[in-house]
């Protein structure tokens, strides 16, 4: 799968969960407990506290900070891509 880059709606599936809903694009700026990180860096995550239904809750897992979001979906999907053996 791969993301739209203009408003990174379709990211791929937490590759360690399988979950959809879950998965989205955080700024290290916008949490205080990334205070040693570049507040202008990103990171994709399964939020275990976002979804809904049967996706309710993410496992919590992440790409790791980048310094743009294209190069934190890019790692993210490097990992999706390793799982399912692409």
């Amino acid at each position: 799968m791969s993301v739209n880059k203009k408003d990174y709606t379709n990211l791929s599936p937490c590759p360690f969960c399988g979950k959809t809903e879950s998965v989205h694009i955080i700024a290290a700026s916008e949490d205080d407990s990334f205070d040693d990180i570049n507040e202008n860096s990103y990171a994709v995550v399964c939020d275990a506290s976002r979804g809904s239904g049967k996706d309710l809750g993410g496992c919590g897992g992440q790409s790791g900070f980048k310094k743009t979001k294209d190069d934190a979906v890019a790692l993210w999907d490097v990992f999706f891509n390793s799982k399912e053996g692409k």
